[in-house]
């Protein structure tokens, strides 16, 4: 059903592709998905390709579950250090080496998003806790401004982090994806935060995370109750005329997401 769905391209494969027998949290692998590579530059060339096939195949952006594998403090590496890792068997490679390889995949990656205009969906929040605060991604943030970073689920229970974030960063939008479901509270409060404090209302979005349709719509119903709590009470204490209440709510659940995304 492309009129109601439109597909994001999951990226998480390509940070365990240095070898044939590595994978990422859910048993992928990128070289045995699109195809063995002989070295790093070829490999990085598949990348590009298989993106941009998936960007004309429909793909409307990229999306990084990678906060279940690893934690999000990407730094930017060396291209020798990837190539150090690259075609070692599992077994020979130290888990700071492939930490190293995953930042230098992930950081090109962010440079193909930005070259084939697609934003970049990232799983923060509740994950492998210890590495999943957004503000993790603040170096590559910083180092690619003219990639698009969606932050999903608010950073929970970093939601003040991510609202800062939006604040500081023009490239970074927020998605209110699977808030509402995980603590109704906490996605209120972060509509307030961003209410007040992000400075663009027009990069706020939302999604249901679910698997299916009846999730789906029950994640609407949450989503629209946060919006309909939050949004009265604005107007209640004058901080809000109701006009541009109603106007923040459609940009929210609707328009916002469609100029992100380039939906019809």
């Amino acid at each position: 059903r492309p009129d109601l769905y439109a597909p994001a391209f999951r990226i998480n494969s390509f940070l365990y592709g240095n070898s044939v027998d590595s994978a990422d949290h859910n048993g992928n692998n990128a070289q045995k998905l699109y195809g063995e590579c002989e070295s790093l530059d070829e490999y990085l060339g598949m990348i590009d390709r298989v993106i941009a096939e998936r960007k004309a195949a429909g793909c409307v952006c990229l999306k990084s579950a990678l906060a279940y594998d690893r934690a999000l403090d990407f730094k930017p590496r060396s291209k020798r250090a990837a190539e150090r890792v690259f075609g070692k068997p599992k077994s020979n490679v130290a888990p700071d080496e492939l930490k190293a390889f995953g930042d230098f995949v992930f950081d090109h990656i962010c440079t193909l998003a930005a070259r084939h205009d697609l934003p970049i969906q990232n799983h923060t929040g509740l994950g492998r806790l210890d590495g999943s605060n957004p503000v993790n991604l603040i170096p590559m943030i910083e180092a690619h401004p003219d990639t698009k970073f969606v932050l999903f689920h608010g950073g929970y229970p970093w939601i003040e982090e991510t609202c800062a974030l939006s604040h500081n960063y023009d490239n970074v939008y927020v998605d209110l994806c699977w808030l509402p479901v995980i603590c109704t509270s906490a996605c209120e409060r972060f509509l307030r935060c961003l209410i007040e404090a992000a400075k663009d209302s027009a990069r706020i979005t939302w999604g249901g995370d679910s698997w299916l349709v009846t999730e789906s719509y029950a994640g609407s119903l949450a989503i629209r109750n946060v919006v309909a709590n939050v949004l009265s009470e604005r107007i209640a204490d004058g901080y809000l005329p109701e006009h541009r209440a109603k106007r923040l709510a459609e940009r929210i659940l609707n328009e916002n997401a469609r100029e992100l995304y380039k939906l019809e």
